[in-house]
């Protein structure tokens, strides 16, 4: 493996946001929901600090315990940041160079799926829980699935994919910012070294440790390096797409010879239907006819 890029994770700043770099002017200080800045007040003790977070509208103006959950939108920042992104996909998007770096999951997509169809693959990803659970900053590894080429986690009886993470490249500042938040967390739950400093957190350590490992997963793999491949799964899984394939196709045919029946039946329906308004005609005329010699018969007599 190549060596560990040196980069560090954190979120951006009061004075960040209310003084932003040319950069996030250009991307904007909103974002797809409210996130969290790294900027406290009021301490009172270990989960009684009150942090600054930035509303979807992009305003700082809102204030929330630490313990409680809000968006993350993730900084890395790094000393040696074009060796860093050199090989990274990217685009021109009013003049900032936006680009590719790692993968993640989307929790705020989520995707309908064929559980039979899932292959589990050698990936985990390490999150942490939507809301503190028995007053500690719990974490949760998700397991990785291959859904058709698609990679995805489950979490919560739903599934998320796994897609590129999107940063937008701020050389004035040797750093990469998120365009959008990533997923939901408190910033402090337990940890009695928390000092208001977000350095000090459970969330910063979070960051800096499972979160980057998850984010570059499948980044710096050395070119000598070939992916461990598991044929028989993948031969289990092959024979599952063309049982599942052959199984839509007998279904299919069914619908069709069913399709051909029903057609049959209506066109059978309707000349019985024919036939019995002709018989009626019939009964009809007969009995006009018998009423009409009826009355003949009386009126000669």
């Amino acid at each position: 493996m190549n060596e560990k890029p040196n980069i560090e994770v954190t979120i951006l700043s009061k004075e960040e946001v209310e003084n932003p770099s040319k950069t996030l002017q250009k991307i904007g200080i909103g974002s797809n929901r409210s996130y969290w800045t790294n900027t406290s007040s009021v301490i009172f003790g270990v989960s009684t600090v009150y942090e600054l977070f930035v509303s979807s509208s992009g305003e700082p103006r809102f204030w929330s315990y630490v313990d409680d959950n809000n968006g993350i939108r993730p900084i890395l920042k790094s000393d040696n940041l074009e060796e860093l992104i050199k090989n990274c996909k990217s685009e021109i998007k009013d003049d900032i160079q936006i680009i590719e770096y790692g993968h993640f999951p989307h929790l705020f997509e989520k995707m309908d799926i064929n559980e039979e169809c899932l292959k589990k693959t050698d990936k985990k990803y390490i999150l942490p829980s939507q809301k503190n659970v028995q007053d500690k900053f719990y974490m949760t590894s998700y397991q990785e699935y291959d859904y058709y080429g698609q990679k995805l986690i489950q979490g919560h009886h739903e599934y998320y994919p796994i897609k590129p993470v999107k940063f937008a490249v701020d050389k004035e500042n040797s750093r990469l910012i998120s365009l959008g938040v990533l997923f939901d967390s408190p910033i402090n739950v337990e940890n009695k070294n928390y000092n208001g400093n977000f350095e000090t957190s459970e969330l910063y350590q979070y960051l800096n440790n499972e979160f980057i490992k998850s984010l570059l997963m499948d980044v710096n793999i050395a070119e000598n390096e070939s992916p461990v491949v598991d044929l028989k799964e993948d031969e289990n899984y092959l024979q599952t797409i063309i049982s599942e394939n052959n199984s839509l196709k007998d279904e299919i045919q069914k619908k069709k010879e069913l399709l051909e029946r029903l057609k049959e039946l209506v066109k059978e329906n309707e000349t019985l239907r024919l036939q019995s308004r002709n018989i009626d005609s019939e009964i009809k005329k007969i009995i006009s006819g018998m009423r009409n010699k009826c009355l003949t018969k009386k009126f000669t007599i």
